[in-house]
């Protein structure tokens, strides 16, 4: 069964490094505080990308250069078995898009589909995991798939087909969202329709009638769902976006995101989310840090008050940050406390959450902090961990408007590459 966010740990900054980005902070405070940039035109089309415009986004080069093989392979070198999973291929799908780089677009896509699934998207989602076996063969190592990877293919295939006026990745789009429908959804007792994490291993009765669903809060990014219940019209994505975000709202514990949360109907069907995840616990780390950036890419979709209701309800980061330059790498939901610091990845993937507050001292902290931390330099780039990359160009590419979610959720792109 797959449990997302087993990450190895990060190495917390050095004394050094602290020390660095707590005297850039105060200098970059002394100086004036960031002032975002002006709003982008609605829905701009892409322009054809020169060499010289791509190296404009050294994020997305650096990236490029440590992760991605020449036959469109994405490694995380940080695991024993060299893997690859379906989260960081289509991740890097959707960058690609970002930066106009259809050929590293095609090459990815093309290893997915091949690897993952079967050679046929059309007919199955993708496994979620890859890499080298015991016996030092290669080839998929957990069949069972990843809910997250799968939206995110069918949302990136299909706003690819958008911008590149490419029929071919609508239609694949839109045959990865029907087997999503088909093989992922599933009629909860007191919250509808949901989104299993995957199809084996998430839903759980015993001998008494008891029943348990566990979910990932980070699975479910408001403006894709908007996205999916706008293109599609159907009434199960419709209901799917309204109960999904129930779910973040009746999960956060203290302000905070959870990495997994649990659903228990008893076998007279009386339902209750639970305290803590049955296999987790009540824990917010490597998973739920996602949660607070999707919320941020979200602050479009609503109303000032409806972003101000939101922000409330996940109040916990921004108010670790008044005190602290670094996230926590974790915390217990129940308690409040806070276990380390979390890596660059995790200021980065607060940015977009950051700047949805009106006060931007926090966002100017973690921005410095992250200059600190990451300086793109060949040394760096080569110990660059997988998902603090991610992290990276999901945060900061957000930041310098390299993207944007439309009210209906439609991607909306700065035109840079």
């Amino acid at each position: 069964m797959r449990v997302e966010g087993d990450h190895p740990p990060r190495s917390s900054a050095s004394l050094t490094q602290r020390r660095q980005y707590l005297l850039a902070a105060l200098g970059s405070l002394a100086g004036g505080l960031f002032q975002p940039r002006a709003a982008v035109a609605s829905q701009p089309a892409l322009p054809s990308c020169s060499a010289s415009a791509k190296s404009t986004w050294a994020d997305w080069l650096s990236y490029k250069s440590r992760f991605i093989q020449s036959d469109g392979r994405v490694i995380d070198f940080s695991t024993p078995e060299q893997q690859s999973t379906s989260e960081g291929q289509v991740y890097t799908l959707f960058f690609a898009l970002v930066a106009n780089d259809r050929a590293i677009f095609e090459r990815v896509l093309a290893w997915t589909q091949s690897n993952l699934a079967g050679n046929d998207l059309t007919a199955r989602l993708p496994a979620w995991k890859w890499g080298r076996r015991p016996d030092n063969t290669w080839g998929v190592l957990d069949p069972n798939g990843a809910s997250d990877a799968d939206l995110w293919l069918a949302y990136t295939l299909l706003e690819a087909a958008r911008y590149w006026q490419e029929p071919r990745y609508a239609a694949l789009g839109s045959s990865v969202m029907a087997l999503i429908e088909k093989k992922l959804f599933v009629t909860v007792p007191g919250l509808g329709i949901m989104l299993l994490p995957g199809e084996q291993g998430f839903k759980v009765t015993d001998k008494t009638g008891l029943t348990r669903w566990r979910f990932n809060p980070s699975y479910l990014p408001p403006f894709k769902l908007r996205y999916f219940s706008a293109k599609s019209r159907s009434q199960s994505w419709i209901q799917l976006e309204k109960n999904s975000l129930t779910l973040l709202r009746q999960t956060t514990q203290q302000g905070y995101a959870a990495d997994w949360v649990t659903y228990q109907v008893s076998a007279t069907g009386e339902g209750q989310w639970l305290a803590a995840d049955t296999e987790k616990g009540p824990i917010g780390s490597y998973d739920a840090i996602r949660v607070y950036s999707w919320l941020g890419m979200s602050a479009g979709l609503w109303s000032s008050r409806e972003k101000q209701q939101w922000l409330q309800l996940y109040r916990g980061m921004q108010q670790a940050l008044q005190t602290n330059l670094a996230p926590p790498r974790l915390v217990n939901l129940q308690t409040g406390q806070q276990q380390e610091e979390g890596g660059v990845g995790f200021s980065a993937a607060l940015l977009p959450y950051l700047s949805a507050w009106p006060e931007a001292r926090l966002l100017a902290q973690q921005q410095t902090r992250i200059e600190a931390l990451w300086d793109g330099s060949p040394a760096r780039v080569q110990s660059w961990n997988y998902y603090d990359a991610v992290l990276l160009l999901f945060g900061r590419g957000w930041l310098e408007k390299r993207f944007r979610f439309q009210r209906d959720g439609a991607l909306q792109l700065r035109g840079a590459c």
